[in-house]
C-alpha cells in the first residue's frame, strides 16, 4: 500500500480487501459468492464523497483487478470439483461481467443486483464482510472511470469579506474540485469572469450587474458580506471635507464600485462627478500614487485603506452613509450552477464564519498573516462589514428580498451615470437553491 492515504473509516477496509486479493492468487480454500450485491447502506452522496480516497489505490490495481477476479472465480470453482471446466469458465466469466456492470450502474447512480443465475453452481458459504469490502473496491474502480466534471474555477481578490474562503482552504474544507484563482483587484476578477476563464467569482453586486449588462448570464448564490464602513473616500489633511475637494484630483479604481462610492459621496455634499478630476488608479497602485503626490483623495477599501491611513489619510465619507448598498456576492455563470462542488464551497464559507465566531483570535491572526496586515487592522476591517449567516442569506436571496431591491437601485444609478447602456430586467439574478430550507446544502 506504500504511502497511499485513504479516508478515515476506509483504511482498515482497504487493507482487508488488498490482502484478500493477494491471497486469492494462492491455492487456498477461498470461496467467494455474490448472490445479491446491494449498496442499500450507502447513500449516493456519502458514496460519491468517500470513494474519492480510493483513487490512489485504484491507480495501482485497476489493471490487475478484473483479470484477478476472473482467475479467482475459475480457481474456486475448480476446487469445488465441478465436472465441466468449460461450463465453469463460462459461469465465472458471466460473474465477472456482472461485476463489470458496476461501472454503468455507478455512473447512473443506480443500485445494482447481480443476477443469481450468473452465479448458479458457485454457491458456497462466503465471508460476507469480504464480499462487502471487495464490492467497495470494485465500485471505486468503476467510479474512477466515470467522467468527472472540470474543476469549478472561483475568482477572489483581497477583501476581508472573502477571507472565509482562505480559512476554508487552510483547514481543508474546500471540495477537491474547487480551484481558487486569486486576482490583484476586483477588476481583474470581474474581467476574468466576463471572459469565461472563471466559472464563479466573489464580487460586488454592482460589478455583477455590470458583467450581466455585457450579456453574461450570472446568478448570485450567496451573500458574503454587506459593507458597513469598509468602503470609503480618503483625503489629505488639507481637505477636511468633501466640499473642499471641488476641482481636486481623486483616484478611483476602474470599477463600477469606485465610481458609485464617489458619486454618493459627492452627492452628499451637493456635488457631481464633474466637480472633481477623476484619475483611474488601480488598487495596487493607490499607495504609490499617494506617496508620489499624484492624488488629493482616493476611493478605496481594506486592506489598502489601512495602509493609506497610516500615511496620514483621513476619512471624509464611508459606506456607513450608504447602508445596505454594497453587497459582496458569489456570482456564478448559470451554465455552471449544477456543478457538484458548488454546495461544498458554500458550506465551507459558513464554516469559515463559524470559525470567526467561535475562535475569533486564531482566525484573525490567520487572516492577518494572509493579508500581510496587523491583527488590529484586520480586526477593524472585519468590524466594518456585516457577514450574513445562513438564515440572513435566505432572507436576502429570496424573491423580492434585499438583493433584488438593492440591485434595482444600483441598476438605475449605474444607468444614470452611463456605466450601463440599458436597464437590467433582473431575470435569474438570484438562485437560492443552495441556502433554501428544503434543499439546505449550506447547513
Amino acid at each position: 500500500m506504500g504511502n497511499v492515504r485513504l479516508p478515515v473509516g476506509y483504511r482498515e477496509t482497504a487493507n482487508l480487501s488488498w490482502h484478500a486479493l493477494r491471497g486469492a492468487t494462492r491455492p487456498l480454500a477461498f470461496r467467494f459468492l455474490v448472490t445479491k450485491l446491494q449498496l442499500r447502506d450507502l447513500s449516493d452522496e456519502a458514496l460519491l464523497h468517500d470513494v474519492r480516497g480510493f483513487r490512489p489505490l485504484i491507480g495501482s490495481i485497476q489493471v490487475l483487478i478484473l483479470g484477478l477476479a476472473k482467475r479467482s472465480f475459475v480457481s474456486w470453482a475448480t476446487k469445488l470439483g465441478l465436472r465441466h471446466q468449460a461450463q465453469t469458465r463460462c459461469r465465472a466469466s458471466a460473474a465477472v461481467r456482472s461485476l463489470a456492470t458496476l461501472e454503468a450502474a455507478s455512473c447512473q447512480n443506480r443500485r445494482l443486483r447481480i443476477p443469481r443465475a450468473h452465479l448458479h453452481g458457485l454457491e458456497v458459504p462466503v465471508l460476507a464482510r469480504l464480499a462487502r469490502d471487495l464490492a467497495l473496491v470494485f465500485l471505486g474502480i468503476a467510479l474512477s472511470s466515470c467522467t468527472q466534471p472540470a474543476p469549478l474555477r472561483v475568482g477572489v481578490h483581497p477583501w476581508i469579506g472573502y477571507e472565509t474562503l482562505y480559512l476554508a482552504s487552510q483547514f481543508g474544507w474546500l471540495p477537491e474540485q474547487i480551484e481558487l484563482h486569486p486576482g490583484e483587484t476586483m477588476s481583474d476578477t470581474a474581467a476574468a469572469l466576463a471572459a469565461g476563464t472563471l466559472d464563479a467569482a466573489a464580487i460586488t453586486l454592482d460589478e455583477m450587474l455590470l458583467i450581466r449588462s455585457k450579456g453574461v448570464a450570472l446568478s448570485a448564490v450567496l451573500v458574503f458580506d454587506v459593507s458597513a464602513g469598509a468602503d470609503m473616500l480618503l483625503a489629505r489633511d488639507a481637505y477636511p471635507s468633501i466640499a473642499a475637494l471641488r476641482g481636486r484630483r481623486v483616484g478611483v479604481a476602474p470599477s463600477a464600485l469606485g465610481r458609485l462610492v464617489l458619486a454618493r459621496a459627492l452627492a452628499s455634499a451637493g456635488m457631481a462627478l464633474a466637480d472633481v478630476e477623476i484619475l483611474e488608479v488601480t488598487l495596487e497602485r493607490q499607495v504609490a500614487a499617494w506617496d508620489e503626490g499624484r492624488v488629493d483623495a482616493v476611493v478605496t477599501y481594506a486592506p489598502t485603506s489601512a495602509r493609506l491611513e497610516r500615511l496620514g489619510a483621513h476619512r471624509v465619507f464611508d459606506s456607513r452613509q450608504m447602508p445596505d448598498t454594497i453587497f459582496d456576492v458569489l456570482a456564478v455563470r448559470r451554465d455552471r450552477l449544477d456543478h457538484p462542488a458548488l454546495p461544498g464551497l458554500i458550506r465551507a464559507h459558513f464554516r469559515g464564519i463559524e470559525r470567526l465566531r467561535c475562535n475569533r483570535e486564531d482566525a484573525l491572526y490567520r487572516i492577518a498573516a494572509h493579508q500581510g496586515e496587523s491583527f488590529d487592522a484586520v480586526s477593524r476591517a472585519l468590524s466594518e462589514i456585516a457577514m450574513p449567516d445562513l438564515a440572513r442569506n435566505r432572507t436576502d436571496l429570496r424573491e423580492g428580498g434585499a438583493l433584488y431591491r438593492v440591485a434595482g437601485e444600483l441598476d438605475r444609478s449605474m444607468l444614470a451615470q452611463g456605466l450601463v447602456s440599458a436597464p437590467d430586467d433582473l431575470q435569474d439574478l438570484v438562485d437560492d437553491r443552495f441556502v433554501a430550507v428544503r434543499r439546505d446544502s449550506a447547513r
